[in-house]
């Protein structure tokens, strides 16, 4: 007979949080997509295709929503002010 401190509930541990790294955080990241979005046609397609890779991206992992939102929404304000700061700025052409 196992000793009674050997049972499944002792040895049971909650589930490990993931913590992502911040997106919005890697300015190598931010500042190429940034680029490429203000020296395109079409910025906002740029945006919304980046933004959409991640969102993908993240949900594959299997991350939480909020936690994909949160981090969809940051990445986005920071591209977005990184591309008006590229364009009335540094006069990127279009």
């Amino acid at each position: 007979m196992p000793p009674m401190d050997d049972l499944p509930l002792f040895r049971w541990r909650p589930p490990a949080e993931i913590v992502i790294f911040p997106t919005a955080r890697n300015r190598p990241k931010v500042q190429r997509t940034a680029l490429a979005a203000a020296s395109s046609k079409h910025p906002e397609n740029t945006i919304k295709a980046t933004l959409d890779r991640l969102r993908a991206s993240l949900q594959r992992k299997g991350l939480p929503l909020e936690m994909i939102a949160r981090d969809v929404a940051e990445l986005e304000s920071a591209l977005r002010t990184q591309v008006e700061f590229l364009l009335t700025r540094h006069w990127v052409a279009k």
